[in-house]
């Protein structure tokens, strides 16, 4: 079974934090990709930020439901979410906008994992790191595919 070292993508397309929302959205465009990895300066992964959350800073927020017991609020549902969205609406950057603490995989997975997270996760790519999270490369759906597409 193939690793993946041997269906990544390596040295991807990737943003800094300071990534303007503009530039970023070029990236992605002239990419062909549905996200990127954001690192730092030392290439360290710092988090991801997909063509999703470029959607999301225009989309409409919707306050969250209260109910009012003896002039207190008491939260029902979605301030969590509105937080969110009010977090990636107010973005300016890659920084502000990515997703962090994402799901990776080091050089010697078995491609059936990367698999199973990209289908289970329902996420577009999965950055592959070394030991000192330094970015190495990715894995899309088209990677598995091509892998699949290839075995004997």
């Amino acid at each position: 079974m193939p690793e993946a070292r041997d269906i990544m993508t390596p040295d991807p397309v990737s943003v800094t934090e300071s990534t303007g929302v503009q530039e970023l959205a070029q990236v992605l465009l002239d990419s062909h990709h549905h996200g990127v990895p954001v690192v730092d300066p030392e290439n360290r992964l710092v988090g991801v930020v997909t063509d999703a959350d470029l959607v999301d800073t225009n989309k409409r927020i919707h306050l969250p439901t209260v109910v009012t017991i003896l002039d207190i609020l008491i939260p029902i549902a979605g301030f969590k979410q509105y937080a969110e969205d009010l977090r990636k609406a107010t973005a300016t950057n890659a920084g502000d906008l990515c997703t962090r603490g994402v799901d990776y995989v080091l050089p010697d997975a078995d491609m059936n994992d990367v698999a199973t997270l990209l289908s289970e996760h329902h996420i577009h790519l999965v950055p592959v790191l070394d030991e000192d999270e330094k970015l190495l490369g990715v894995i899309t759906n088209t990677d598995i595919i091509q892998a699949l597409s290839q075995r004997q």
